[in-house]
Protein backbone atom coordinates (compact mmCIF):
# COMPACT_ATOMS: atom_id res chain seq x y z
CA UNK A 1 0.00 0.00 0.00
CA UNK A 2 1.04 3.25 -1.25
CA UNK A 3 1.24 6.15 1.21
CA UNK A 4 0.69 9.89 -0.05
CA UNK A 5 2.49 12.35 0.38
CA UNK A 6 -0.04 14.81 2.47
CA UNK A 7 -0.19 11.71 4.94
CA UNK A 8 3.36 12.51 6.21
CA UNK A 9 4.02 14.85 8.96
CA UNK A 10 5.70 18.43 7.81
CA UNK A 11 7.31 20.46 10.31
CA UNK A 12 6.59 24.58 10.13
CA UNK A 13 10.13 26.37 8.77
CA UNK A 14 11.92 28.57 11.63
CA UNK A 15 11.43 32.16 11.83
CA UNK A 16 15.12 34.07 10.69
CA UNK A 17 15.95 37.57 11.36
CA UNK A 18 18.98 39.79 10.45
CA UNK A 19 20.62 42.69 11.52
CA UNK A 20 21.57 45.01 8.73
CA UNK A 21 24.86 43.76 9.48
CA UNK A 22 24.73 40.74 8.85
CA UNK A 23 22.52 41.40 5.92
CA UNK A 24 25.80 43.18 4.20
CA UNK A 25 27.67 40.43 5.35
CA UNK A 26 25.53 37.84 3.52
CA UNK A 27 25.02 39.55 0.47
CA UNK A 28 28.46 40.14 -0.25
CA UNK A 29 28.82 36.36 0.11
CA UNK A 30 26.25 36.08 -2.38
CA UNK A 31 27.13 38.26 -4.95
CA UNK A 32 31.48 37.50 -4.31
CA UNK A 33 33.51 36.89 -6.89
CA UNK A 34 35.72 34.61 -4.63
CA UNK A 35 33.18 33.16 -2.42
CA UNK A 36 32.86 29.57 -2.62
CA UNK A 37 30.20 27.85 -4.50
CA UNK A 38 29.00 26.44 -0.76
CA UNK A 39 29.25 29.95 1.11
CA UNK A 40 27.75 31.15 -1.84
CA UNK A 41 24.83 28.44 -1.61
CA UNK A 42 24.43 29.14 1.55
CA UNK A 43 23.89 32.81 1.72
CA UNK A 44 21.56 32.83 -0.67
CA UNK A 45 19.69 30.02 1.62
CA UNK A 46 19.37 32.25 4.30
CA UNK A 47 18.92 36.01 2.80
CA UNK A 48 15.53 33.94 1.15
CA UNK A 49 14.41 32.56 4.24
CA UNK A 50 14.26 35.53 5.92
CA UNK A 51 12.25 37.14 3.35
CA UNK A 52 9.78 34.59 4.36
CA UNK A 53 9.85 32.00 1.54
CA UNK A 54 9.25 28.50 2.13
CA UNK A 55 11.53 25.77 2.08
CA UNK A 56 10.38 24.38 -1.13
CA UNK A 57 10.14 27.54 -2.97
CA UNK A 58 13.94 28.31 -1.64
CA UNK A 59 14.91 24.81 -2.85
CA UNK A 60 13.65 25.32 -6.58
CA UNK A 61 15.39 28.66 -6.69
CA UNK A 62 18.32 27.57 -5.34
CA UNK A 63 18.67 24.31 -6.76
CA UNK A 64 19.19 22.09 -3.91
CA UNK A 65 17.42 19.45 -1.84
CA UNK A 66 14.77 20.98 0.52
CA UNK A 67 16.41 19.28 2.89
CA UNK A 68 19.44 21.17 2.74
CA UNK A 69 17.45 24.09 2.55
CA UNK A 70 15.80 22.82 5.99
CA UNK A 71 18.99 22.80 7.87
CA UNK A 72 20.98 25.41 6.89
CA UNK A 73 18.05 27.77 7.73
CA UNK A 74 17.78 25.79 11.39
CA UNK A 75 21.32 25.93 11.68
CA UNK A 76 20.97 30.10 11.23
CA UNK A 77 17.75 30.13 13.52
CA UNK A 78 19.89 28.62 16.30
CA UNK A 79 23.50 30.32 15.82
CA UNK A 80 23.44 32.66 13.43
CA UNK A 81 26.26 33.62 11.33
CA UNK A 82 29.88 32.43 12.54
Amino acid sequence: MLIGLSALPVPAARPTTLTAAERQRLKKATYGHKTPHQTRIRSQIVLMATRGRPNARIAVEVGVHVDTVRTWRGRFADGGLP
